[in-house]
C-alpha cells in the first residue's frame, strides 16, 4: 500500500511587497520552521486553519500530504533573511526569504510562501505549497502520469509459479534484461536505487514518495525517467519512476529485481491474471477505454464474465468488502503484489474461535530488513462477492501506517489476487470492476 505521491518543483519567486510583520506571524513562521527541522507536524498542532489546504489537495487530504512532505524532510529552512507580508484579496500571504535546502540539493537562497489567517485570535496557516516546494499532488495515477506506449493489442506474459509475486522479464536500453514485479499496490513504477544511474535524470521534476508496505516504510528518494522499456513487443518510453531501495524484496524472493511496474502502467490495460496457466494478459485500451482484440479464441473478449465484483478506488487502492462471518465484515484492498492476506488485530479479535483455524507463526519483512513475527490463521468462510474460501491463509498485522489521515475508507485487510485463483481475473481501472471468467479447459 502506498501513500500519496508528491512531485516537487523548485522555483525562485520575486519578493512580495513588505508590510510590518505582526509578532504573531513571526512566531508562526518560527513554528513552521521548527516543524521542518524536526520532520514532524507536532509543532503545528493547533496552528493549522480549519480549512487548511496543501496545494489544492483540499481539506480531506491536505493534512496527509503535509505529514508526508514534512516527515520526509523534503525541504528545510535555514537562516531567515526576510519576512514580508502582503494582503491578496482576503488572503494574508507571508513570504519567507531564507537559505533553503530542498530534496538534498545544495542550500540556496530562495523564497517559501505560506498563507495565514487569524482564527480564534490566533494566527494559523491556511495554505501551503505555493513557495519553494510547490507540489503537484497526483490525485489519480491512472490519469495524471503520462508515457508513450506502442505495441500489439494483446500481450501474453508467462510468470513463474515459484514466487508469490508476478515477476516478468523486460528489456531496457542497451539490451539490458531485467526482472520487474507487477504490483497494483504500487501507484507509480519503481526503480531500485542501485540501478538509478542507468536511467535519465534529465527531468524538471524532483520526485519524492513514501511507499508503505504491510510491515512499514520502504523509503523515499528521487525520480528517473525510464527512456525505453520493452516487454515482448510492447514498447514503453519516457516512464517516470521513483527510485528507492527494494533490495529487501529481491532478498525475500531470492531473485534480483530491478523495479516494479505499478498502477499507472497497468491502468493502460484491461489486465488479466491466469494463475492456473501462470500468465499475465495485457489487453491495450483504446481512447474510448475499450479493447480491440479480434482473436476468436480470446476468452476475455469472447466469453462474458461469470461474476463481476465492483470496487471503490482511491489512488491505486481497490476497496471492496469481505465477509468473515455473517456479522463481521472487513474493508479489504485487493493487491496483486500480496501473496496472502492480512487482517488488522481489532477485526481478528472479534472473530469467534470456531470461525477460524490457527496457523503457524509467520514473518513479514520490511525495507529495514527487520523480520516481524505475526500470527497466521485460516478463516473457515471468507467471502468476497460470490467467491468463498475456507483455506485462505491470512496473518494478523497492524495496518495503521496505511490508515493515515485523509484516506477516506479505513483499511481492515489486504487480500491478494490469488484469492480468485480459480478464475481468469480481469481488472478494469476505468470501470471500477474485477471480472471473473472460467479458466479455459
Amino acid at each position: 500500500m502506498r501513500k500519496f505521491i508528491i512531485i516537487l518543483l523548485l522555483f525562485l519567486s520575486g519578493l512580495l511587497l513588505a508590510e510590518d510583520v505582526p509578532q504573531g506571524i513571526r512566531e508562526l513562521v518560527d513554528i513552521y520552521k521548527a516543524a521542518l527541522d524536526e520532520k514532524s507536524t507536532a509543532p503545528l498542532d493547533g496552528r493549522l486553519a480549519k480549512e487548511f489546504d496543501y496545494s489544492g489537495a483540499g481539506p480531506e487530504y491536505s493534512l496527509m500530504v503535509l505529514e508526508q512532505v514534512i516527515g520526509m524532510g523534503v525541504y528545510t529552512i535555514g537562516e531567515i533573511k526576510e519576512i514580508t507580508v502582503e494582503k491578496v484579496d482576503e488572503i494574508t500571504r507571508v513570504s519567507i526569504t531564507a537559505n533553503i535546502t530542498a530534496m538534498g540539493n545544495k542550500e540556496q537562497e530562495s523564497i517559501d510562501i505560506i498563507d495565514v489567517i487569524e482564527e480564534d485570535g490566533v494566527w494559523k496557516i491556511s495554505a501551503l505549497g505555493v513557495g519553494v516546494a510547490q507540489p503537484m499532488i497526483i490525485h489519480d495515477p491512472t490519469t495524471d502520469l503520462e508515457f508513450s506506449l506502442e505495441g500489439p493489442p494483446r500481450t501474453i506474459l508467462q510468470f513463474s509459479p515459484e514466487y508469490e509475486h508476478i515477476i516478468i522479464e523486460v528489456t531496457l536500453a542497451d539490451s539490458f534484461t531485467a526482472n520487474f514485479v507487477i504490483d497494483n499496490g504500487t501507484p507509480i513504477s519503481v526503480i531500485d536505487t542501485k540501478y538509478a544511474d542507468l536511467f535519465s535524470k534529465d527531468t524538471p521534476m524532483a520526485a519524492a514518495a513514501q511507499a508503505m508496505g504491510v510491515s512499514g516504510d520502504i523509503g523515499n528518494t528521487g525520480a528517473v525517467v525510464v527512456d525505453y522499456l520493452k516487454i515482448q513487443e510492447l514498447e514503453i518510453r519516457n516512464l517516470t519512476a521513483i527510485t528507492m531501495d527494494i533490495s529487501h524484496l529481491s532478498e525475500a524472493l531470492g531473485i534480483e529485481c530491478v523495479g516494479l511496474l505499478g498502477t499507472e502502467f497497468l491502468s493502460k490495460f484491461a489486465w488479466t491474471i491466469d494463475y492456473s496457466g501462470h500468465k499475465l494478459i495485457l489487453h491495450r485500451l483504446d481512447e474510448g477505454g475499450m479493447i480491440s482484440s479480434d482473436d476468436p479464441n480470446d476468452p476475455i473478449t469472447t466469453v462474458e464474465p461469470t461474476h463481476i465484483i465492483g470496487f471503490d478506488r482511491t489512488l491505486h487502492l481497490l476497496y471492496t468488502v469481505a465477509s468473515l462471518t455473517p456479522a463481521i465484515t472487513a474493508n479489504v484492498v485487493l493487491d496483486c503484489g500480496a501473496g496472502g492476506g492480512v487482517l488488522v488485530p481489532e477485526i481478528f479479535e472479534k472473530l469467534p474461535d470456531d470461525c477460524y483455524e490457527t496457523g503457524e507463526s509467520d514473518t513479514l519483512m520490511g525495507a529495514d530488513k527487520e523480520k516481524k513475527v505475526v500470527e497466521s490463521f485460516i478463516p473457515k468462510n471468507l467471502e468476497i462477492g460470490p467467491i468463498a474460501h475456507s483455506d485462505y491463509l491470512m496473518v494478523v498485522s497492524d495496518l495503521s501506517h496505511i490508515n493515515t489521515s485523509g484516506i477516506p475508507t479505513k483499511i481492515d485487510a489486504i487480500i491478494g489476487y490469488n484469492f480468485f485463483s480459480d478464475w481468469l481475473i480481469t481488472t478494469w481501472f476505468n470501470k471500477d470492476v474485477v471480472e471473473l471468467r472460467p479458466i479455459p479447459k
